[in-house]
């Protein structure tokens, strides 16, 4: 993982096998940045030719996002549910892909 200055919040190259983070975000932004990009590479890194396809892109972003939500709940053990993550947070969801620009 590297911490860098850039224009997006993060990225996953699966090429590289690294995750770039914008060093200029928040903690909370930069862990909510690490937990999306963690789900493409465990899951999704395999499928990166499929980004080009605007279902599949939606598809894989939606997943990470939830994975995102669901790891910062268990990160405040339990104590939020998804409605009070996704308002407190403003994150998207669906074909919100915000986290992966």
């Amino acid at each position: 993982m590297e911490f860098i200055e850039m224009e997006s919040k993060g990225c996953f190259i699966n090429d590289l096998e690294t995750m770039f983070v914008n060093s200029a975000l928040s903690e909370d932004e930069m862990k909510m940045v690490i937990y999306h990009e963690m789900k493409h590479a465990l899951d999704h890194a395999d499928y990166a030719f499929l980004y080009k396809e605007p279902i599949y892109l939606i598809k894989m972003e939606s997943e990470a996002n939830e994975y995102m939500v669901r790891k910062i709940i268990e990160d405040n053990g339990g104590v939020y549910n998804y409605t009070q993550v996704i308002e407190e947070f403003k994150i998207g969801m669906g074909s919100d892909i915000r986290f992966a620009k």
